[in-house]
C-alpha cells in the first residue's frame, strides 16, 4: 500500500490520541514531571537571560522559571525560557519542549497533577513516533524538529481540547518546526527547545480560540513530511498509537 493511503488520516488518529484519558501511563512520565518541578527551583543563566531579552511580550523578569500558580501573564515567555533551561538538564534533556509546554499549559488550565502527567506521557510518545517516522536530512537536528509536534501534544492534553481542535493545534505546530543541527550544544540549540515549547503552547491556545488548519498538516502532499523528510513511514506512527507505549 503506498505511504498516502497508509498516512491518510494520520493527523486525526495522533489528535484523537492526544484528547484520550489514558488508562495508565509510563513511570517515565511522572519521574519527567518530578525533574520539571526540581528544575523550576534552580536558577540557570539561560534562564534568566531568555526572560530578560523577551520582556517585550510583558512579562514580568522574575516570570523567568516559576512554579504553579504564577505563569498567568507571562506563559510564552515562561514557557520559553523553561524548555530552554530544561535542555540542558539530564534528568529532562530531548523531553525539554514537552515538559516545559505540559507544566505552563497545565498551570493556566488549572489542570490537576494526574492530568499534567498524562500529559506528558502523550507528548513523548508523539514525539518520538514522529521521530521515527521521518527521516531528515542530517542538517536538521530531528530531536529539534519534531519537538513542537510533542509538546503541542501535551499542551493540548492539558487543556482538554476537543479532537478537531487538538488536530488543528498539530497543524498549527507543523509550520514552525524546524531546529538546525549545527546549533547542538549552543545556547542557541537550547534556546529552540524552548521556542518548541512557546510555540507549541500558542498552537494550542489558538486552537482553543477558533484558529484553524489544514486538516494533514503533518501527512498530507505539500505537509510537514513531504517538505522536510527525504522518507516517511507512517506506519511508525499508527501502529499500536494509542495502544502501546514506545517513548
Amino acid at each position: 500500500m503506498p505511504n498516502g493511503e497508509l498516512a491518510a488520516g494520520l493527523s486525526e488518529a495522533l489528535a484523537a490520541f492526544v484528547v484520550a484519558s489514558p488508562a495508565h501511563v509510563p513511570p517515565r512520565a511522572r519521574t519527567l514531571f518530578d525533574a520539571g518541578l526540581a528544575a523550576l527551583e534552580r536558577t540557570t543563566p539561560i534562564g534568566n537571560e531568555l526572560t530578560a531579552a523577551l520582556a517585550f511580550y510583558g512579562a514580568p523578569p522574575q516570570a523567568r522559571v516559576v512554579g504553579p500558580g504564577s505563569l498567568r501573564a507571562g506563559a510564552l515567555v515562561a514557557a520559553h525560557a523553561n524548555g530552554a533551561a530544561f535542555a540542558g538538564d539530564p534528568a529532562i534533556g530531548e523531553a525539554a519542549a514537552v515538559v516545559a509546554a505540559a507544566l505552563a499549559g497545565g498551570d493556566l488550565a488549572e489542570a490537576e497533577e494526574p492530568r499534567i502527567v498524562a500529559a506528558i506521557a502523550i507528548g513523548c510518545e508523539v514525539a518520538a513516533r514522529v521521530r521515527r517516522s521521518v527521516t531528515l536530512d542530517p542538517a536538521w537536528d530531528a530531536a529539534s524538529v519534531v519537538a513542537i509536534f510533542g509538546a503541542t501534544a501535551a499542551a493540548a492534553h492539558v487543556f482538554a481540547l476537543e479532537q478537531a481542535q487538538a488536530r488543528d493545534a498539530l497543524g498549527l505546530a507543523a509550520t514552525q518546526a524546524t531546529g538546525l543541527a549545527l546549533a547542538r550544544g549552543t545556547t542557541g540549540g537550547a534556546a529552540a527547545s524552548g521556542k518548541a515549547a512557546s510555540d507549541a503552547l500558542e498552537a494550542a491556545l489558538l486552537a482553543r480560540h477558533g484558529f484553524t488548519s489544514a486538516p494533514a498538516s503533518i501527512e498530507g502532499r505539500r505537509g510537514f513530511a513531504a517538505l522536510m523528510a527525504g522518507d516517511f513511514a507512517p506506519q511508525v506512527v499508527l501502529t499500536g498509537l494509542g495502544e502501546e507505549w514506545t517513548a
